[in-house]
């Protein structure tokens, strides 16, 4: 598994399945709410997200994650493994690039 630690490793593994390292951080998103679908197909929002905080201070987001992951790791040194994207290439009108790195299919996210 490849690991990212830093900024030139999240361009390096651009669409990789990667494992991220580095510092779980729940950001609010102030009055902005996030719409979350759950796999029985009910929705709830939510105004908190996570991102991984590299070695550099670069991040990547992990987008809405589970309540109880996200009081048990913050602030926890973690490995993230998912595939990685680098920028987004949303296509369609008023579609925009996703200027944020994003971990996808996440298949798990533990303390290091």
């Amino acid at each position: 598994m490849i690991e990212v630690r830093d900024a030139a490793g999240i361009q390096r593994n651009d669409r990789q399945v990667v494992a991220l390292v580095g510092r779980y951080a729940v950001i609010s998103t102030g009055r902005h709410m996030v719409i979350v679908e759950h796999a029985d197909g009910s929705t709830s929002s939510t105004n908190q997200v996570v991102r991984v905080v590299l070695d550099d201070m670069a991040w990547v987001d992990l987008r809405v994650r589970p309540e109880p992951e996200m009081t048990a790791l913050t602030g926890k040194r973690v490995v993230a493994t998912g595939r990685l994207i680098a920028r987004s290439t949303r296509e369609g009108p008023g579609a925009h690039p996703d200027p944020s790195p994003t971990l996808v299919d996440i298949e798990s996210v533990v303390e290091q």
